[in-house]
């Protein structure tokens, strides 16, 4: 999927005529907007109570730390669109801390935020798994 940023070009089209050391082997960090893609639909299943297991849950919070690469890339920093990228981050990310539990999950010193911490609403497997790794409590919902 291709996003373009009001009068600029798609972020895709610049990074892929940069040169093969841009390339997803190299950096290691995909297209940002496949991972944009991935943490607005995240976010839009734990908006509804995630219902998958912790694993799970943990293996999707990954397109998060992708874009946090993304933004701090200094190559792609140089790119037309990044101001877009950061403000569509922004913007997922503000529906993402409305949801989640004040409890953390893990140290937030120590971990991003949206490792830090879990939505409030989940699934019946979800929220057990948190209960019982974490001791923290969330609303079922089915």
């Amino acid at each position: 999927m291709t996003h373009h940023c009001p009068g600029g070009p798609a972020i895709r089209d610049p990074r892929r005529r940069q040169t093969s050391e841009l390339s997803p082997r190299r950096t290691g960090i995909p297209y940002p907007e496949d991972a944009l893609s991935d943490w607005q639909n995240f976010v839009a299943l734990c908006e509804e109570g995630y219902d998958d297991n912790e694993f799970e849950y943990a293996f999707d919070l990954d397109a998060r730390g992708l874009l946090e690469e993304a933004l701090n890339d200094p190559e792609l920093n140089r790119l037309p669109g990044i101001e877009w990228l950061r403000r569509e981050v922004a913007e997922i990310d503000e529906r993402f801390r409305r949801i989640l539990h004040e409890q953390p999950v893990d140290d937030p010193e120590h971990h991003p935020w949206w490792r830090a911490y879990v939505p409030y609403y989940g699934g019946r497997e979800f929220a057990e798994d948190i209960q019982e790794l974490y001791g923290v409590t969330l609303h079922v919902v089915d």
